[in-house]
């Protein structure tokens, strides 16, 4: 029951691991996507901060109150309202989930708000 457990959060520590090292900004990455973005959304790379950080609304929309669902059945204990809630954070994650971007990127931020 104990190895149960333990396979979110050590998924979730690896994840954590992996994102922070694979996705933080180098100048190797700068180099390579720094062309795209300045074409694309007219942005220099240096005032900009990219990272898979964004993922936190994933992770509270979807994956917490899924690995409930997993959970509680394993301590056998009754869902009740709690399964009502997971079919509505599902259902409000693609409409929360643009919304960093909207507030990240200044073009978007300006269309929307100017």
């Amino acid at each position: 029951m104990i190895f149960w457990f333990l396979v979110p959060p050590t998924f979730a520590a690896i994840w954590g691991l992996t994102a922070g090292n694979m996705f933080r900004p180098t100048p190797e990455t700068d180099a390579e996507i720094g062309n795209s973005i300045l074409e694309a959304y007219d942005i220099q790379m240096d005032s900009i901060v990219y990272i898979a950080a964004f993922a936190s609304i994933p992770i509270l929309l979807l994956h917490i109150p899924v690995s409930g669902l997993f959970i509680f059945p394993l301590l056998d204990r009754e869902l009740g309202f709690f399964a009502g809630f997971v079919t509505i954070t599902i259902a409000l994650y693609p409409a929360i989930d643009p919304l960093p971007t909207i507030f990240v990127v200044e073009n978007y931020r300006n269309a929307v708000f100017g």
